[in-house]
């Protein structure tokens, strides 16, 4: 019974979650611009390539929410 009662909080929490009205999304600060964007932290100053090719600048995440996932080859 528990297993179901959280999935079933999970399912709620996600559909909350997307139906959420687009004016309240897009009022959110993205954290780019401005004065912020000059001091990027120390952990932030680094490059990775990208699977496609591209590179990323850990300088462009800086004041954003961000998740990464990294692979390895082990």
């Amino acid at each position: 019974m528990p297993r179901l009662a959280v999935s079933a909080l999970a399912l709620c929490l996600l559909a909350a979650t997307a139906c959420a009205p687009r004016g309240e999304l897009a009022a959110r600060p993205t954290g780019g611009g401005g004065a912020q964007s000059a001091a990027v932290p120390p952990g932030l100053q680094f490059t990775a390539d990208l699977v496609d090719g591209g590179q990323l600048n850990g300088g462009e995440l800086a004041g954003r929410d961000v998740v990464l996932w990294f692979w390895a080859p082990w």
